[in-house]
């Protein structure tokens, strides 16, 4: 073999060996990228079909009324089931609410959670108890929060927002919930562009607090390598020009950034360009955070 075809041979296999590691760090950025989801079984609910042909009725008890003449708005308070209650505001209310708190069935197995299981009314005719051990606890959860989460989302305003009290037995189903493949997702997470892969994405801040001094907080926690990369940059400055815009076209204002915890407390980057460093923070633009929250 002469000195030529040998050279012909080892660049053709340094070509491939570069092709290979091409694909290789392809294949593994989409995993990385790729966005899972959690299926459960839909556990019946007794009346979903009764729900299907029928209108829950609001009845006014008057001898409950209070009533004033202070000039202040007049307020509702509904006594019943709660996916029925969402049912009859998704009549009157839809896309009128601007703040939802919910504080859902923390599903311990030993916080009385019930659950109007289909298949055994004859058994409860008041709803089921969902111990810890039940097979289908989770998903008996998630049956329940899933009809009813979508009723409450139906209710918001374009600037509406909803607060969830969530306990951690279930936090990781309930964060999944709102990050599942559902068509109104792009309403509960923020669209940003991702520079590395020239698409447009979404992503879902960490915290959304309410300040002493009436500001909403939107704040997306980072460490480590995550706090350095390019994704972080992209997601930072779409933040940065979200809470902007708001300040410009909201009667409420908003504050957030990206916040790290670094040399025993705890730093913010809400510049209009990121930049992040393990060391020199200061010189950056970074500053302690010193927020007092409600």
């Amino acid at each position: 073999m002469s000195p030529e075809t040998e050279q012909q041979y080892k660049n053709q296999i340094a070509a491939l060996y570069a092709e290979i590691e091409k694909l290789k760090n392809q294949h593994t950025k989409a995993i990385q990228r790729q966005q899972y989801g959690l299926n459960w079984i839909d556990v019946p609910e007794v009346f979903e079909k009764e729900a299907e042909n029928a209108i829950p009725v609001l009845i006014e008890d008057k001898s409950k009324a209070i009533k004033n003449a202070d000039g202040k708005p007049t307020h509702i308070l509904i006594e019943g089931d709660n996916y029925h209650a969402l049912t009859c505001l998704n009549y009157t209310h839809a896309g009128k609410i601007d703040v939802i708190y919910i504080d859902p069935p923390y599903n311990t197995g030993s916080d009385g959670f019930t659950y109007k299981d289909a298949r055994f009314l004859d058994k409860f005719p008041n709803g089921k108890p969902v111990p810890k051990d039940d097979p289908l606890r989770h998903s008996t959860w998630l049956s329940f929060m899933d009809k009813r989460l979508r009723l409450a989302k139906n209710l918001l305003s374009d600037k509406g927002v909803i607060f969830i009290s969530k306990y951690l037995e279930e936090s990781s189903e309930l964060d999944w919930w709102f990050k599942n493949g559902d068509s109104g997702k792009e309403f509960l997470g923020i669209k940003y562009f991702d520079t590395t892969d020239q698409t447009t994405r979404l992503f879902y801040p960490d915290w959304i607090i309410k300040l002493a001094d009436g500001r909403i907080c939107i704040l997306d926690t980072k460490g480590g390598n995550t706090a350095s990369s390019q994704e972080t940059k992209d997601k930072a400055e779409e933040l940065h020009r979200r809470i902007t815009v708001l300040n410009r076209t909201s009667k409420r204002k908003y504050c957030g950034g990206i916040v790290i915890f670094a040399n025993g407390q705890w730093y913010i980057n809400d510049c209009e360009e990121y930049n992040y460093s393990g060391s020199n923070l200061t010189n950056l633009g970074w500053k302690t955070l010193a927020w007092k929250a409600l």
